[in-house]
């Protein structure tokens, strides 16, 4: 049987044996822990003929065969999160399970206000109430929170809205409130400072984490029947996770990204699908700009050439090759002061941030740790052509919409395509004068790591579908 949260065998049933060969994932770079390396060693002196006990006294310490698995036994029963039945490599498995979910799986007319649907808002909306759980990986600009407000509008049941930053929580509520045409009595935000529940409620995930593991279980999150869990991709988190689980009678869930896990070979694939399910319905930037929803964009690569040196450690070849290369630096300064106004430098230190904004001191830092006031102050001012130049971190990799971005600058390389793509959607809101963004990065080379880096970006913009240009 399978409830809201948790699928369950007896120990004796003949899928037990699947369970345990397939619910489990190598986890990366396992073979580079001491764990390993120790639990190896232990059983090569097994295969030598040891006894356990001669062999565990040459081997102490933790030992762990490198396997993250995801499920969990006890004396008569085995179990696993219910949303790895509603994924298509597992979902053929659940005609084996008797559904004990126990919601109301019915649903009516879809209403919001203030705009006329999308036809593929429309659709992902359509698909959504018919799977009843699920992951919608929607790009920016595709109006991940109007699909929502139309899921909210056709169930009319009470509803938990996940957010993983206060700033988020209130304009999602905001949002609901004009889509769902619904006053402050009916949404609020809970956490950032609010201690409020709602029929709607926008809550900071960290919010109710922290409650939770200080023991107290508010009574208003049994009233949830619906759950949204914004930026899903970052469910591996102990908190999002944690949250998830505590909410028993949620039957409807839905996780919302514009950056989807996709290799079921990497754990936080599994994380991702555990609590809601599969990707349901998956918009891409490619379309958007094809719409004319999105703005088109020029992607750029500056060649840059480091002089070499050998690296065991990636924090130091982080530091020294990007971080700290002022002659890296200085070519990134030089394209950010020659773009016109409306540029946005993605650094992923506080420290390189600060090294750029010497070289650029009519820029500005934004670190996310400003209020949410000064913060708003200085985009505005952004906005305005009051500020040329954002110099920001990860921070804001998501929730800032700034529309007058024209030049996204990528100065801390990798190769997340998560991140990559996260930063490129901060300036793909359409721009007023229907301008082109101009994506700028450096092509690194000199140095294999980083090299197969900028190869990788390169890769990932080509098949997100856009032309690369390599100067």
């Amino acid at each position: 049987m399978y409830d809201n949260i948790y699928a369950y065998l007896s120990l004796e049933d003949e899928l037990v044996p699947f369970i345990e060969e397939c619910f489990k994932v190598r986890a990366p770079n396992y073979m580079y822990t001491k764990a390993f390396q120790n639990w190896r060693k232990y059983q090569n002196l097994l295969k030598k003929g040891m006894t356990q006990e001669q062999a565990l006294a040459l081997c102490p310490g933790k030992m762990w065969d490198g396997w993250i698995s995801f499920y969990s036994k006890n004396a008569d029963k085995i179990r696993f999160p219910t949303g790895l039945l509603f994924t298509r490599r597992f979902g053929a498995l659940r005609k084996d399970f008797v559904d004990k979910r126990n919601g109301d799986a019915s649903y009516g007319e879809v209403r919001v206000y203030g705009i006329e649907l999308r036809d593929y808002q429309s659709e992902a909306i359509d698909i959504c109430l018919r799977a009843q759980r699920g992951i919608i990986a929607a790009a920016t600009n595709s109006g991940k929170t109007e699909i929502a407000a139309g899921i909210i509008s056709a169930i009319r049941k009470p509803t938990l809205f996940l957010v993983h930053r206060a700033n988020l929580a209130f304009q999602t509520a905001e949002r609901l409130k004009q889509r769902l045409n619904l006053d402050d009595n009916y949404v609020k935000v809970f956490g950032a400072g609010e201690k409020d529940f709602s029929v709607i409620t926008v809550a900071t995930v960290q919010g109710i984490y922290t409650l939770l593991k200080k023991g107290i279980y508010p009574s208003e999150l049994n009233q949830f029947r619906i759950v949204f869990a914004d930026e899903a991709h970052h469910y591996q988190s102990t908190a999002f996770q944690y949250v998830l689980k505590k909410l028993p009678k949620a039957f409807w869930r839905f996780g919302l990204t514009g950056t989807p896990h996709k290799n079921p070979n990497d754990p936080k694939w599994w994380n991702f699908v555990a609590y809601t399910g599969g990707v349901l319905v998956e918009i891409k930037n490619e379309a958007l700009i094809k719409r004319g929803i999105s703005a088109e964009v020029d992607v750029k690569f500056y060649t840059f050439r480091h002089k070499g040196g050998f690296y065991v450690n990636w924090n130091a070849l982080f530091r020294d090759l990007i971080e700290e290369n002022e002659e890296r630096n200085r070519l990134i300064a030089k394209l950010a002061q020659e773009s016109p106004p409306g540029v946005f430098v993605a650094v992923k230190t506080i420290k390189q941030g600060e090294n750029l904004l010497k070289l650029i001191p009519e820029a500005i830092l934004l670190t996310g740790q400003e209020s949410v006031s000064e913060r708003a102050l200085k985009v505005k001012e952004f906005s305005e052509g009051k500020i040329k130049i954002i110099i920001a971190t990860n921070w804001f990799n998501e929730g800032m919409d700034v529309p007058e971005i024209k030049t996204l600058i990528n100065a801390s390389g990798g190769a997340s395509e998560i991140e990559l793509l996260q930063k490129l959607g901060r300036g793909l809101r359409k721009k007023a004068d229907a301008s082109k963004l101009l994506y700028i990065d450096i092509f690194d080379i000199g140095n294999r790591y980083l090299e197969t880096h900028s190869e990788t970006r390169t890769k990932i913009l080509k098949e997100d579908g856009h032309q690369v240009e390599v100067k």
